[in-house]
C-alpha cells in the first residue's frame, strides 16, 4: 500500500482556543480560511467542510480564480447553536478538486461549550 503525504496545511478557525469554540463568543459567524495553496491553478476547486458530532455539516463550494490568494467562509453562529450539546465537537478540512482527482487537508477539530 502507498500512503501518500498530505501536503496541504489545515484550515485556520478564528476564535478557537485551546481546543475550544465558546459559542455564546461567537459575533455573526466564524471565519474559516485557507492559506494560498502552492499548485493550486485557476479552475481547480475549494470545498470548505464543517460537521458537528450532532449530525449537522456544511460544505461550501468556490472555485479558485486567483491561485496566490487565501480563500475563506464564514460559518453562521445559528450552525454552532445548533449543534451544541453536552460534549459536542467539530471537525473542519477543506477539499481541492482537479481533474476528478481529490486531496483533503488535515482535519481541525475542536469542542463546542456555551
Amino acid at each position: 500500500m502507498t500512503v501518500q503525504k498530505n501536503d496541504l496545511a489545515p484550515p485556520k478557525v478564528k476564535n478557537v482556543e485551546e481546543g475550544v469554540l465558546s459559542v455564546s463568543q461567537i459575533i455573526g459567524s466564524v471565519s474559516i480560511t485557507v492559506e494560498p495553496i502552492a499548485d493550486a491553478i485557476e479552475g481547480d476547486k475549494l470545498a470548505f467542510i464543517v460537521k458537528t458530532s450532532t449530525g449537522d455539516s456544511i460544505v461550501y463550494s468556490v472555485t479558485i480564480e486567483r491561485p496566490s490568494d487565501a480563500y475563506g467562509y464564514g460559518a453562521e453562529k445559528n450552525f454552532f447553536e445548533k449543534g451544541l450539546a453536552e460534549g459536542a465537537s467539530v471537525e473542519v478540512q477543506y477539499t481541492v478538486t482537479r481533474d476528478g482527482g481529490v486531496r483533503h487537508s488535515p482535519k481541525v477539530k475542536f469542542r463546542l461549550v456555551q
